[in-house]
């Protein structure tokens, strides 16, 4: 809706800070977060990243459970290598959304979304009681630590500290230390399983360790970092630099109500093989038939107030879809948004099921136009068919 009044409403309590942060307008906080975006870009940041879910999954069939459920391959990866995955129910939609690490003979390291840590821990729990297979899941979320160390200086960060045998796995162009694979090392004297993987969009790897040694860790990567640079950075910046590079949040941008295929992550899905997972057929089928939404990747063109999510999209002047997801790009210096469109929607604005596919050529062909309704007005958007910052992944290499 419209709101013509868009300064800070009144509020109770502790008084300037709060009105200067829930405000129609840009909060107080949008500079600081600029801030930190920039240092991630440009130098490096640290994120405390504890409240990921963090499971071990072992026994005789724990790979077998994982392949079944997986989109991604898991039987494929060697101890050290990990990868990135959904869990799909038997219509397609996505139930989990997580990294999972090969770090042993049937033993596998699972690392969850905060907030989705509990949901997952018990879908997979429950998948493997009612699969009967032979193997277990354990929850060490409490236990461990886990701090996201990001940026271009997060190399030199971490073979400063780990010990003389151990540099050689952050040197000759990281050879030693692919994307998505994970080692044991040692920082400052601690044992840290190092995980090199990013959701900022940038060289960096994930410290998962025992939360008794999280502040030992911590304070060794600020004591080398803070001279070349590194400073701490929260998650409102992290989810503006995730928004820049089109990483998923499973909450906003896929729910269970999305499958892989409309969400655009039909790389993950082992589709090419004959290997069966759970969901296959009606993944199959979208792959065969086309999608009836499809979630795209707008910017706005020209100045306005700050966008949340919920914002109406508009193809052609008629309205196509809701921003599932929206936030400011500080790289680009614009609004970007997400959401899923379709062709015909309810009365209600809900998506008709019955609507026709939603194909390239209805997304991107010629004569459409985009915009975004905010705050009332609408603006002008500029779709994009690829991520808006780095979309051949030079700066995560």
């Amino acid at each position: 809706g419209a709101y013509p009044d868009t300064r800070a409403q009144p509020v109770k309590g502790d008084g300037d800070r709060i009105a200067e942060e829930y405000t129609w307008s840009w909060p107080r906080s949008h500079e600081s977060i600029a801030q930190e975006h920039k240092a991630c870009r440009e130098a490096g940041v640290v994120f405390d990243q504890s409240a990921f879910g963090k499971f071990y999954l072992t026994g005789p069939d724990a790979g077998k459970a994982l392949e079944w459920l997986c989109t991604n391959s898991v039987l494929d990866k060697k101890p050290g290598q990990g990868m990135y995955t959904n869990m799909c129910n038997e219509k397609g939609g996505i139930e989990a959304d997580l990294t999972i690490h090969n770090i042993g003979d049937n033993h596998y390291y699972i690392v969850a979304a905060g907030l989705l840590a509990t949901h997952d821990f018990y879908y997979i729990r429950d998948m493997i009681q009612d699969n009967n297979w032979n193997c277990k899941l354990t929850d060490h979320t409490e236990e461990m630590g886990v701090l996201g160390l990001q940026g271009r200086i997060s190399k030199d960060i971490l073979r400063t500290l780990v010990n003389e045998d151990e540099k050689q796995l952050f040197a000759d162009g990281l050879k030693q230390f692919p994307f998505s694979s994970n080692k044991m090392v040692h920082v400052a004297g601690q044992e840290v399983r190092a995980i090199r993987i990013t959701f900022a969009g940038e060289l960096g790897w994930e410290l998962h360790v025992p939360a008794a040694s999280a502040l030992k860790v911590y304070d060794s990567v600020m004591e080398v970092g803070a001279p070349k640079g590194l400073r701490n950075a929260g998650y409102r910046a992290l989810d503006s630099l995730s928004l820049e590079k089109g990483y998923k949040h499973w909450h906003a941008d896929i729910r269970v109500t999305d499958t892989p295929i409309e969400a655009g992550l039909g790389f993950i899905c082992k589709l090419k093989g004959d290997t069966p997972f759970l969901g296959r057929e009606a993944l199959e089928k979208q792959k065969r038939d086309g999608v009836t939404k499809r979630l795209i990747c707008l910017t706005v063109d020209k100045k306005h107030g700050p966008l949340y999510g919920n914002e109406l999209i508009y193809r052609n002047g008629q309205i196509v879809g809701v921003a599932r997801r929206a936030g400011f790009g500080h790289t680009v210096g614009r609004s970007i948004v997400y959401g899923y469109i379709t062709r015909d929607r309810n009365p209600d604005g809900t998506i008709n099921p019955a609507s026709g596919v939603v194909d390239n050529a209805y997304v991107s062909g010629e004569g459409v136009e985009y915009s975004v309704e905010a705050m009332g007005k609408v603006f002008p958007a500029t779709l994009h068919t690829k991520c808006v910052v780095d979309p051949e992944n030079h700066r995560v290499k």
